[in-house]
């Protein structure tokens, strides 16, 4: 995925979103960036919890050289069980030289490898995040013990979720 700067103005982004990635043992998400050139801006990097908003984790400014380079996200199990998207925002400054771009990118179950130069963001979540989790958890063991199957039965699953969430909010 790439993005130039040539005939932008300072402040034109471009973003891209994963599709929703889950698991059930902590993740890593490893990526290859190249921001090279006067005039490259910022590469942010987001990620959201399953029905949450989006959350800065990860960001370079700037000429890094004609170079490209690995960045690693250790996503915790709880989200990784949940569900998450990560998503890509280039965006560029004023001026024409230069261009940036993400490649190779990665999504594996367990830790991040430990390397030498490489530094492993560890994303965090918020209280929304765990709230979300805590739905999550909450709805699998209602599965898990039968107590959906009779409500899909009888009120389809549209009506079967909406009286779990009523459930657990009294």
């Amino acid at each position: 995925m790439f993005i130039e700067a040539s005939a932008r103005g300072r402040g034109k982004n471009a973003i891209i979103y994963s599709p929703l990635y889950r698991g059930l043992v902590e993740q890593c998400v490893q990526f290859y960036y190249h921001m090279n050139g006067r005039h490259i801006g910022t590469l942010n990097v987001y990620a959201q919890a399953r029905g949450a908003g989006l959350a800065s984790v990860w960001r370079a400014y700037g000429n890094q050289g004609d170079i490209w380079s690995v960045a690693r996200l250790a996503i915790p199990k709880e989200l990784a069980r949940a569900g998450y998207q990560i998503a890509f925002e280039g965006i560029t400054e004023n001026g024409f030289q230069g261009d940036m771009a993400i490649d190779d990118v990665s999504v594996a179950d367990g830790p991040c490898p430990v390397e030498q130069g490489i530094q492993t963001v560890q994303v965090q979540f918020n209280d929304t995040t765990t709230s979300l989790i805590d739905d999550g958890k909450n709805f699998a063991r209602n599965i898990r013990k039968g107590r959906l199957a009779r409500i899909f039965k009888k009120k389809g699953e549209n009506n079967a979720e909406e009286k779990l969430v009523d459930k657990g909010q009294e």
